[in-house]
């Protein structure tokens, strides 16, 4: 009998053993799923806030709810030891579905064959470019398809033309969160395979996209009609124009330059023609455009434009790209982009700039809201030549949303690109990027979790590698 009772004694030991342990599993595995959802739920707070707020929004640990915190990351393309935080414009990037293979070739990492390869997918004919490919290479894969023939989707979507691999598309940067980490500088020691120089490679992703696109206005800010600076019929209107910003003795004499100088490839055009000054063009070209029926160019956003209604897709918003994409545009060399990226970091002028908080270094510095200041960084034939390809705003930008749970317990990570053309934002593209791992430092997780507040933690932008 005690041999029985003892056996007993074991078995219901051995079971309630079992019980505790799937019930503290069970626990820990609940209390994972509680704190993966409230992650998930101050992402999507945050995309909320990002959609309502725009710039105004703060980037940088911010705290949510009880504990929980949110963080919205971008590349820094000063410091790649860095993080830096805020809103991207995808205007500051080349579009993919609108760019010649000259203006790609320029980008980082780029060769004739993917150039030539990325135009062959997106146009509607079957011929090869250059040293393009056709679905004639893809349907010899092991994997077969075609070639879409049609416009990018997504810039992912450029893994499926012949030679892009992760390594072109990511660089070195696996997680994608613009920093050098350890294992990004380690030779093949563990992936992503990289050189090993100290310097991040970035792959195309942080310089192309495929959503930048604005309608060509036909009015301006106040919603008055814009001005043809190109057609006879309008020129009592321009005369108005000018004389209501630049007073009736300048404004005859700039109606009369303009009228000789027609037909203006753009405003930049006019502007030299008819011997404006900086803050002249600031004044007046908001209120008037150039139209491509009359002679001009392919227009350009902000201060300058045609007068046509279609969608204008890739114009780059030179206000706030960086300068491999600066360098991309027609006509430019790497000395050109360094000019712009010099005139641009000095401006100073409060006419032709607007205070905004800098998610770098956590400074207040000026980022420009005209064109004005591109005419003192290059000569006039740049100047032109790149005034039907540039802009001074983007409606379409991306944000990168790392949410964190009370303590540390989950976090999620997703990319939000979203339009804000109409009256309401609307949310382009959503994916969730959580399996790419923790990307902030390592340190705020372990703070979290060893129960410090979100107000306790170092600022992010205090922390380098």
């Amino acid at each position: 009998m005690l041999v029985v009772v003892l056996l007993i004694v074991i078995v219901l030991t051995g079971m309630a053993l079992t019980f505790a342990r799937s019930a503290r599993v069970e626990a820990t595995a609940s209390a994972n799923r509680e704190a993966a959802a409230q992650a998930r739920a101050i992402a999507e707070g945050a995309a909320r806030a990002v959609l309502a707020l725009g710039d105004d929004i703060p980037a940088d640990a911010v705290e949510v709810g009880n504990g929980g915190a949110y963080w919205l990351i971008k590349p820094n393309f000063d410091d790649d030891r860095t993080w830096a935080f805020g809103i991207v414009d995808e205007a500051a990037k080349i579009n993919i579905n609108s760019a010649t293979a000259d203006t790609l070739l320029k980008l980082p990492g780029m060769d004739d064959a993917i150039a030539d390869a990325i135009v062959d997918w997106r146009d509607t004919d079957t011929e090869v470019t250059g040293s393009g490919a056709e679905s004639e290479y893809y349907l010899l894969l092991p994997e077969p398809y075609n070639a879409k023939d049609q416009a990018f989707e997504t810039v992912e979507e450029l893994l499926l033309v012949r030679d892009v691999r992760p390594l072109e598309l990511y660089g070195e940067d696996a997680n994608r969160n613009g920093v050098l980490d350890a294992n990004e500088d380690d030779a093949s020691d563990s992936a992503p395979g990289d050189n090993r120089d100290g310097t991040l490679d970035r792959g195309l992703i942080d310089f192309v996209t495929v959503y930048s696109s604005e309608t060509a206005s036909s009015s301006d800010a106040n919603g008055e009609p814009l001005v043809d600076v190109n057609s006879q019929q309008s020129t009592q209107q321009l005369l108005q124009v000018l004389n209501e910003s630049l007073g009736d003795d300048r404004g005859a004499a700039v109606l009369g330059a303009i009228i000789a100088g027609r037909p203006h490839r753009n405003l930049f055009d006019m502007y030299y023609k008819a011997n404006l000054t900086p803050e002249e063009f600031d004044q007046i070209s908001p209120r008037l455009t150039a139209s491509q029926s009359q002679g001009g160019g392919r227009g350009q956003g902000g201060g300058g434009g045609n007068g046509a209604s279609q969608a204008r897709i890739g114009l780059v918003d030179v206000n706030s790209a960086p300068r491999e994409v600066l360098a991309a545009l027609p006509g430019l060399e790497e000395s050109d982009a360094d000019a712009l990226i010099a005139a641009r970091s000095s401006l100073t002028d409060t006419s032709s700039a607007s205070s905004s908080s800098s998610s770098t270094t956590g400074a207040t510095t000026t980022t420009p809201t005209s064109l004005s200041w591109v005419l003192t960084a290059l000569d006039r034939e740049k100047v032109i030549g790149i005034g039907d390809y540039i802009t001074n705003k983007s409606l379409q930008r991306s944000v990168d949303i790392v949410a964190v749970s009370a303590g540390g317990r989950a976090f999620e990570r997703y990319r939000m690109v979203f339009d804000t053309s109409g009256d309401t934002p609307r949310i382009l593209h959503w994916q969730r990027l959580t399996h790419l791992g923790w990307p902030l430092d390592p340190q705020i997780l372990k703070d979290l979790r060893s129960g410090a507040a979100v107000s306790d933690l170092a600022q992010t932008t205090e922390r380098k590698l």
